[in-house]
């Protein structure tokens, strides 16, 4: 898995004469956007391994996702248990 988000790029040369400057930009360029010292990032992906790197950030959403769902059950079950414990417990007279 790799970490960050997919995403694609399109900028503008600088040049008073080419097609950016009237508005088509040159790209698409792969990128990920990640976040880096509390900061978001694009991190620029070579053309020649942008298809496995997006695979794997896509890879690392999925598995980001599954971990929250765990956490969104396993915060069931804690509240399942304790309301049990609620139920069945009492104290020593």
């Amino acid at each position: 898995m790799i970490y960050g988000f997919p995403y694609k790029i399109f900028k503008k040369c600088g040049k008073p004469t080419c097609k950016c400057a009237t508005g088509e930009k040159h790209g698409p360029y792969p990128a990920l956007s990640v976040c880096l010292e509390g900061k978001q990032k694009l991190v620029m992906v070579r053309k020649e391994d942008h298809v496995f790197v997006f695979e794997q950030a896509k890879r690392f959403q999925d598995f980001q996702k599954a971990v929250t769902e765990i956490r969104k059950i396993n915060d069931e079950v804690d509240e399942l248990l304790k309301e049990y414990k609620e139920m069945t417990t009492k104290e020593y007279q």
